[in-house]
């Protein structure tokens, strides 16, 4: 139970992850 939470939650955090990253990428390339 315990470790299903535990990863649960690790998934939630590396989709913001790769939804942070991509925001940044994209600012990135608009100011360029």
């Amino acid at each position: 139970m315990y470790y299903l939470v535990i990863s649960h939650l690790h998934h939630k955090i590396f989709s913001i992850n790769i939804t942070v990253s991509k925001s940044i990428y994209a600012f990135k390339s608009l100011l360029t």
